[in-house]
């Protein structure tokens, strides 16, 4: 049990490293579309390698929680240590459980953050991989130099 403990604190604390704009920190770009294809390839295989693990912490910590309710209800196992004889079921059963509880929300938070990231990543794939002749038009708003006023308008993009 203490094993457990220790590698769902771990890889709480790997979950807790990520940031929001991983791609400034990690190639010193300003948007995600500047990345190559490379780029992109290998952070799409990293997000889902994060989001993979964020739901392996999220599993671990339901686990916990399972574990302090059968310590509750079933007493503690045989093979408990002095200091958790010491404090008794109750005690140890509901600390294991408030644990799990806050290790399933990081767990589940991490995964949810690295959802959203496989989906800018896929989409800015997508973007840089136009197929020739593609129109795009969309909204867009102007910034006029000389006077400082915006006007509203409609961007085309052809993609040749």
């Amino acid at each position: 049990m203490k094993r457990i403990f220790i590698l769902i604190t771990l890889l709480f604390i790997i979950c807790l490293s990520s940031n929001g704009q991983w791609y400034v920190k990690k190639y010193g770009v300003s948007d995600i579309n500047y990345l190559t294809g490379a780029q992109l390839s290998e952070s799409l295989k990293n997000a889902n390698q994060l989001t993979l693990a964020s739901w392996i912490v999220a599993g671990m910590g339901g686990l916990m929680i399972f574990f302090g309710r059968d310590i509750v209800h079933h007493g503690l196992p045989e093979d408990a240590t002095f200091l958790e004889q010491l404090l008794g079921n109750k005690f140890m059963g509901n600390t294991y459980i408030v644990l799990g509880t806050g290790i399933l929300a990081g767990g589940t938070v991490c995964g949810f953050a690295g959802l959203g990231r496989i989906a800018s990543i896929k989409s800015a794939i997508k973007r840089n991989n136009a197929p020739l002749g593609l129109l795009t038009v969309s909204p867009e708003v102007f910034l006029n130099n000389d006077t400082r006023s915006v006007t509203p308008g409609v961007g085309v993009k052809i993609n040749f």
